[in-house]
């Protein structure tokens, strides 16, 4: 039977015909014999078409991990994830300090594991931005996405253009104009003044009087605060996951 396969890998695996980002139809018998034969870890998510004959297969293709020095990409972009048992004590301990306060490792914070300094920084600021600033889920993600597509980040434009939907509650074409930069509109002035706040900080551009005086308005110093500061948070994530070049259909090491 025929399948079509994803690589999520940013390079051509030895002896594994694939290409980056490309859908293809493989017989499964030939791929499995390849990749049997090479020494590469694989993960496999399978959808059966309405048909029934053919089957959407999700590859996820690494180098074993004392191989990882001959190749320029790990387990997450270009960087590759220590595992629990390998991690210094510092290391274990900003990862068990993430774990405590969000309940996983995130996007950058897979990074930014190898710095536990940085994390004991980081880590904070992203749970203040989870429910304990002044501004709406919403409009965190007007900025966040905004951000994002500023930036062209491919794995956090992915994850953010879901999470504006589902937890954010904005429509998605919205959603899509603010990562594409195309002129959008918010109905609530809350919203549309963060929306025209953000765009002028990352355009560049100087934010004017009359729109800084509706921002102090309607948000307050705290809320034009909690603004200016997630932009900078979230440009943080953006050159992160940029300089490690993650792509958007990474998955990352399972813990």
């Amino acid at each position: 039977m025929p399948v079509t396969f994803h690589v999520n890998d940013r390079r051509s695996v030895t002896g594994l015909n694939f290409q980056l980002d490309r859908w293809m139809t493989y017989d499964v018998r030939a791929v499995l014999e390849q990749i049997h034969s090479t020494n590469v870890r694989i993960a496999l998510a399978t959808e059966n078409s309405i048909g029934g004959t053919m089957a959407t297969t999700r590859v996820a293709v690494a180098k074993d991990n004392h191989m990882a020095g001959t190749s320029d990409f790990g387990t997450w972009g270009r960087y590759t994830e220590i595992p629990v048992e390998k991690m210094t004590a510092d290391q274990k301990k900003a990862y068990e300090f993430t774990m405590k306060s969000r309940g996983q490792v995130p996007g950058p914070y897979k990074i930014w594991l190898q710095n536990p300094k940085l994390i004991e920084v980081m880590v904070p600021l992203g749970a203040y931005y989870q429910g304990h600033s002044s501004l709406s889920k919403a409009e965190i993600e007007i900025a966040t996405n905004l951000t994002n597509g500023r930036w062209l980040a491919a794995y956090s434009n992915y994850e953010h253009e879901k999470i504006a939907e589902k937890d954010g509650g904005l429509p998605p074409e919205k959603v899509e104009a603010l990562i594409a930069g195309l002129p959008t509109h918010f109905d609530d002035p809350r919203q549309q003044v963060v929306y025209e706040v953000s765009s002028a900080l990352l355009a560049p551009r100087v934010v004017p009087m009359g729109l800084y005086r509706r921002a102090v308005s309607l948000l307050g110093h705290q809320g034009l605060t909690d603004l200016t500061v997630l932009l900078g948070y979230f440009t943080s994530v953006s050159l992160s996951l940029m300089a490690y070049d993650v792509p958007s259909s990474a998955i990352g090491l399972q813990r």
